[in-house]
């Protein structure tokens, strides 16, 4: 079994992280979200098991999930924190601001947390419906191809869902204590 070192990670600063996170997963993830829904009509369009129906709707609603959770990544938690270093950097401390702040700090971490719990739910059903792989028949290379993809993005989802809960969240959990959030 191959092992990947993030240790690497570990030694980035807050936005340094959020910017290789973003180039590095979210447009990898994107990009296989993006090129999945071609191969699951094919699977869809040629006779198969009748599970084989449950498994390509699952792998859609974790497609749509993956695609939600990305382009919230993208358009609100990576903007969250380069305010948040932009913050950190000029000595803003929230225990002292008027209270009219928008960032709405608290809200950032809980999106990450619930985001993967509905994910990793999702991917707990479709490794229970999955079919065995055991036929050799024209439908069955087609499902085994989809199949293989989804493994792909569980793998590449598995090493984010680690790196945004070993490494992002307590980052900026700690750019929030630098700036007294709360407090």
């Amino acid at each position: 079994m191959a092992t990947i070192s993030f240790s690497h990670y570990h030694k980035e600063d807050l936005l340094s992280l959020a910017e290789k996170v973003n180039t590095e997963y979210y447009d990898v993830i994107e990009n296989l979200c993006n090129n999945h829904d071609g191969l699951a009509i094919q699977v869809q369009s040629s006779e198969g098991h009748a599970s084989t129906v449950l498994y390509i709707n699952l792998c859609s609603k974790l497609i749509e999930e993956l695609k939600h959770h990305i382009r919230l990544r993208k358009q609100v938690v990576i903007p969250y924190i380069r305010q948040l270093h932009e913050k950190s950097s000029d000595g803003h401390d929230c225990g002292t601001c008027s209270g009219k702040c928008s960032m709405q700090h608290h809200t950032q971490l809980h999106g990450i947390k619930e985001a993967h719990l509905r994910i990793k739910d999702i991917l707990y059903h479709l490794r229970k419906v999955a079919l065995p792989v055991y036929s050799d028949t024209e439908e069955m290379s087609e499902y085994n191809q989809l199949r293989n993809e989804i493994l792909m993005i569980e793998t590449i989802v598995t090493e984010l869902f680690y790196i945004e809960e070993a490494l992002l969240i307590p980052k900026i959990m700690e750019a929030q204590k630098n700036i007294r959030v709360g407090g």
